[in-house]
């Protein structure tokens, strides 16, 4: 929405869950001085029942055109394979150049007190219906990338990720970090 007009009417498809991309479109409507005319396609999708390729075909998504994908705050909720049949499949979808700007959690080891405070605070998400069930340390996530046809052009863990983004020299969790990987 912030990049309507940089964007000059190239699609966007925005995929989520349908309680989340219906609350969205209804924050959308609601709000068109601040989000008209943007053109953004809602996708929902639960991806650990849904086939991501055919629901991106079905709105119109467009095969083999070089892509840039952002998948933020889904990683960490879904198992081991969800995630790799979805990187898998944006690896079909996507054209050769494209870039996949992924964010990943990983356990922090330790029993030092704010790593235990980190480890408690992660299981408490399933309290609340969020499980946090998929992590990859950083030093392993080239070769899960890289098994799926991406390689990594940036990796930012928590302290970089503050450096270059935060403001008020607000820290970021040291569970979390970014890639950007090409398709290849």
């Amino acid at each position: 929405y912030r990049f309507t007009k940089q964007l000059h009417g190239r699609p966007v498809h925005e995929v989520d869950l349908a309680p989340l991309s219906r609350r969205k479109a209804e924050i959308v409507a609601a709000h068109p001085e601040v989000f008209g005319g943007s053109g953004v396609r809602r996708v929902e999708i639960n991806f650990r029942t849904d086939s991501l390729a055919e629901r991106l075909l079905e709105h119109g998504f467009s095969v083999g055109a070089r892509t840039f994908v952002v998948w933020e705050g889904v990683s960490m909720y879904l198992d081991r394979a969800t995630v790799e049949e979805t990187i898998s499949t944006l690896h079909d979808v996507c054209g050769p150049g494209s870039l996949a700007t992924i964010d990943f959690w990983h356990e922090l080891p330790g029993t030092e007190p704010l790593n235990r405070a980190r480890q408690l605070a992660a299981r408490s998400f399933a309290l609340i219906g969020e499980p946090l069930t998929f992590d990859v340390p950083p030093g392993s996530v080239r070769k899960l990338l890289d098994a799926h046809g991406f390689t990594v052009a940036d990796l930012a863990e928590a302290a970089e990720l503050a450096a270059r983004y935060s403001t008020g020299d607000r820290p970021c969790d040291r569970s979390t970090y970014v890639v950007a990987a090409r398709r290849r």
